[in-house]
């Protein structure tokens, strides 16, 4: 209903609401909320919309649905395979250190106008477990979803998705070997600490929105790669003790507002620059091992490096014949190759 010029009055007789044809019919491993209760008390689940308690509550094998005006709470730890929160839905954590775990090919949703909250809780987990490709929406623009920590704790991937807004209170962290994440998310993805890359052979893109790390973007694994097409800001330092062998691909903006620091270990670090890379403080290496990180500015990219620490030990590349640009604004004498 809308109005076009002046005001309008409307008397209605009677309003029929209808049930979404999105929602499934129910039954089997499909579970509904009946209102407001805790996660793991059988009262506040139904296999059908609107029916009575099934007995039973949510598992690893279970498809959840948190419906219109419901408010669900997380006492304890709990495990689905899919959690759809409909629009006017919400769920919180009510308790300190626990820890929702999605599990294979499973799915996180929170749709425009439902929230899933940390509510001022310590600890509060969300972790993709189990094999398979994960997938994280969240449509709500108001913090559709705030918590803890989002933990990706097994070989397995996780894509974000959404036009709303995403508030991690902690870390991101990728924790297990050839752990996978490609952050589609066309919004804010907030992250307070840091973005932790801790598994070897661990894949981050971020391939649109804006990623905001309060923290530390933090490598501790090998072969890990990196690749930029959209935006990233980096509070502190992007920080890699263990990073031999890995690599950082850059497409779109970056901002460091710390230093980059890389390990010069048995394997080189390598940093491919085709945009915008901005480091406010130092581009330096740790440790004293013989084998010194690149940094490749590509053709029509650019690089400004606001301090330049006596301690840079980094080889930075121009590719001969191709435009970029390097700017320094500290001291002279950066190992330049063409």
């Amino acid at each position: 209903m809308s109005t076009i010029g002046s005001d309008e009055s409307h008397i209605l007789d009677d309003v029929t609401v209808s049930v979404s044809g999105d929602l499934p019919i129910g039954g089997g491993d499909t579970l509904f909320s009946r209102g407001t209760d805790d996660w793991d008390q059988t009262n506040t689940w139904s296999t059908t919309i609107g029916g009575a308690s099934c007995g039973c509550t949510p598992n690893a094998n279970s498809v959840v649905y948190v419906l219109f005006g419901d408010w669900v709470l997380l006492d304890n730890d709990a495990d689905a395979k899919e959690l759809h929160i409909e629009f006017g839905g919400r769920m919180d954590w009510d308790a300190d250190n626990v820890e929702l775990t999605i599990h294979d090919d499973g799915i996180v949703e929170v749709s425009v106008g439902a929230r899933l909250f940390e509510n001022g809780r310590g600890n509060a987990f969300l972790e993709f477990d189990g094999t398979g490709n994960h997938t994280l929406a969240v449509y709500c623009e108001d913090v559709g979803l705030e918590v803890d920590q989002i933990r990706v704790t097994e070989n397995c991937s996780l894509t974000v998705v959404g036009n709303g807004r995403i508030d991690v209170e902690d870390d991101f962290e990728l924790v297990a070997n050839g752990a996978t994440v490609i952050n589609q998310f066309t919004n804010l993805l907030y992250i307070q600490d840091d973005l932790d890359l801790l598994g070897d052979d661990v894949v981050f893109h971020n391939d649109r929105g804006y990623l905001y790390i309060d923290g530390t973007l933090e490598i501790l694994g090998e072969r890990t790669e990196i690749i930029n097409r959209d935006s990233i800001y980096v509070d502190l330092d992007f920080h890699g003790e263990n990073a031999d062998d890995g690599t950082f691909e850059n497409h779109g903006y970056i901002h460091c507002n710390d230093d980059v620091i890389m390990s010069n270990n048995s394997d080189d670090y390598r940093i491919d620059n085709f945009g915008f890379w901005r480091i406010d403080d130092d581009l330096r290496e740790s440790g004293t091992g013989a084998v010194a990180n690149e940094f490749h500015n590509r053709s029509g990219s650019y690089f400004q490096l606001v301090h330049n620490s006596s301690e840079l030990d980094w080889q930075l590349w121009a590719l001969r014949f191709q435009y970029s640009r390097l700017l320094s604004t500290g001291s002279t004498g950066l190992p330049f190759h063409t």
